[in-house]
């Protein structure tokens, strides 16, 4: 499939805010797995002064925050859905999910992946490196290089920080410059305020343009890993053939920027060299071998 003739795009990267109920998802999915802005913007005029601060605390390094704040925000939004009882397919896409990783531009966080049990269409990534797609949206795959596709969007998130980055902002709008820079102050109460926000977050969106941003990078991590770079788009176009009825995918729909939009913006963005690399790759096939 090539990029340019596609007519519609959709993204990957909402909650899967059904959140029924807080409990032990995250610790169940790890222990299987390891062995239109919709965005709150800072109010007034605080915003450059935010920013200031935030480049002064070196945001893009993360770190422990970073990470409990992922794990935390995983396990508020997804609450009581389990990890899909299929060892197989959660070994499969945990293998598939870091050797994408390794290639990004964070490969050494700590990565997890993971099928989640519901069959909504939807994946979800927390800052820190928790990956998560739902069952629906791993079965709709038909390949493995549709299913790198999609992991790399979410590992675009993580890398760029999307997240977490507004998080931060509303960490300094609500806590102060000095608590938001501050690498050495564990504050519980900061912690579970952040956690808080970036559930919010999840159930509301990202910024449009962090969603074309992902979608572009998930194009580029593809391809750098071995897959076919417009795999992404393969797997959006089938996304785009559901109703916007459709209770399997009715918040993915409402938290992303329009299907042509996301479209348009990322033809534009294509470049020769990801054009090059829209071939399947010789893994292709091998979802139906290992990962059913």
């Amino acid at each position: 499939m090539r990029l340019a003739p596609l007519v519609a795009v959709l993204g990957l990267a909402a909650a899967v805010a059904h959140a029924q109920g807080l409990g032990n998802l995250l610790g169940g999915a790890l222990d299987a797995v390891r062995g239109g802005s919709n965005a709150a913007a800072p109010a007034g005029g605080a915003a450059a002064l935010i920013n200031d601060a935030l480049s002064a605390m070196g945001l893009a390094q993360g770190g422990e925050e970073e990470i409990e704040v992922g794990e935390g925000i995983a396990a508020t939004v997804l609450g009581a859905a389990r990890p899909w009882d299929n060892p197989k397919a959660q070994r499969y896409v945990n293998l598939v999910g870091r050797h994408v990783a390794r290639g990004s531009e964070r490969p050494d966080l700590p990565w997890t992946f993971a099928v989640v049990d519901t069959s909504a269409i939807n994946a979800f990534a927390a800052p820190g490196g928790i990956v998560l797609v739902t069952r629906g949206l791993y079965e709709m795959l038909d390949t493995e290089d549709e299913l790198a596709a999609v992991l790399a969007h979410e590992i675009a998130h993580v890398n760029r920080q999307h997240h977490y980055k507004v998080i931060q902002k509303q960490k300094v709008a609500q806590f102060g410059a000095s608590v938001a820079a501050s690498r050495t102050r564990r504050d519980k109460a900061v912690t579970d305020k952040l956690i808080g926000l970036g559930a919010e977050i999840f159930a509301r969106g990202l910024d449009k343009d962090a969603e074309f941003e992902a979608d572009r990078d998930a194009a580029v991590l593809a391809a750098r890993a071995g897959y076919d770079a417009s795999s992404i788009l393969a797997t959006l176009a089938k996304l785009n053939g559901k109703l916007t009825g459709d209770a399997s995918v009715q918040l993915l729909f409402a938290t992303h920027p329009s299907p042509a939009a996301r479209m348009q913006t990322l033809t534009e963005a294509t470049t020769a060299e990801i054009e090059a690399a829209a071939i399947l790759s010789p893994a292709a096939r091998r979802i139906d071998q290992d990962g059913r």
